[in-house]
């Protein structure tokens, strides 16, 4: 302010100087500072980042797809980036395929082998039989290429048997795309149980007989037939799965089923019950084992001292 002398007014004047050089001004200054460093630092890491990452899309693109280009505007980046992650899925998917089918190669290459992978599997998850079950059925899956697989086990309720899905596989193999058309008959089965007779699963475990279905259409014999048709299923197979020590003999029944129309074959019927029975077999000898050692660690000992 100017005082009415002319000359400026000494107490306006000290009262800006006093806010140029407050604490309060500096502290906002230093805080001003520090939000611009940190975003500085935000910017470089981020820019950083994307270099990394664009680094790691090229190496990915010269592994899954050397053919594609590496040119192109920022939407055509974006147009390719999502290409070589869907490149790199489809080549995840097809190795994850390859392997399954070269292990379950690998187990049908001799009776050795089988029994060897059998043994494995049975020690490994010698608590559940079902666990060991759902095994063999994934590698039937692939080896006879079902492309969906079930385990029902028996539960009593009121006094009487039903069977109920204890274990579902899909075919590893299978694409994608294809399993979707399964989904809900996958459902189906998480929601329905079986009194024997009725349905496969419990013709099997009553009459301790295979079958194998081409028609699906008869709701008498094949209860799940409308869901059945609306997911492409077309085949299916009831398997009972005997045990050769306890009474009653039905330990499970395990049900593959085809989008495909597949003839009787009575060689991969054959195959599928001996590969069962063995693996009964060795589980249940390696239980009668384990418990015969149990009781024997448990026998009170004799006292050979003399009196």
């Amino acid at each position: 302010m100017v005082s009415p002398s002319g000359g400026r007014d000494s107490k306006s004047t000290g009262t800006n100087a006093a806010d140029e050089d407050s604490p309060e001004k500096g502290t906002m200054d230093q805080e001003e500072a520090q939000k611009s460093a940190r975003r500085s630092n935000q910017r470089r890491h981020t820019h950083n980042s994307r270099e990394k990452l664009n680094v790691k899309f090229k190496e990915l693109s010269r592994f899954v797809a050397p053919n594609v280009s590496q040119s192109g505007s920022s939407s055509s980046t974006k147009t390719h980036k999502s290409k070589i992650i869907s490149d790199a899925i489809q080549m995840y998917n097809n190795l994850v395929k390859k392997r399954e089918a070269l292990e379950t190669e690998l187990v049908f290459s001799s009776l050795e082998k089988l029994e060897e992978w059998l043994t494995k599997i049975v020690e490994k998850k010698r608590e559940d039989l079902y666990e060991i079950l759902e095994d063999i059925v994934r590698v039937f899956c692939v080896k006879q290429e079902w492309i969906l697989g079930e385990v029902w086990a028996p539960e009593m309720t009121d006094e009487k048997v039903v069977l109920k899905r204890v274990k579902c596989v899909k075919n590893p193999c299978c694409d994608r795309d294809e399993t979707l058309f399964i989904e809900e008959f996958i459902d189906h089965g998480n929601v329905h149980q079986y009194e024997p007779p009725t349905g496969p699963q419990g013709r099997a475990f009553q009459t301790l007989r295979p079958e194998w279905l081409s028609d699906l259409n008869d709701p008498t014999i094949f209860p799940a037939g409308e869901t059945a048709r609306e997911s492409g299923i077309t085949t299916a197979c009831s398997l009972p799965v005997k045990s050769e020590i306890c009474n009653p003999p039905i330990l499970a029944v395990v049900m593959f089923y085809s989008r495909e129309a597949m003839p009787f074959d009575s060689a991969k019927l054959s195959l599928a019950e001996e590969v069962f029975k063995s693996a009964v077999s060795c589980y249940e000898t390696r239980h009668m084992f384990a418990q015969s050692n149990m009781a024997e660690q448990t026998q009170p000992q004799e006292d050979n001292t003399n009196p």
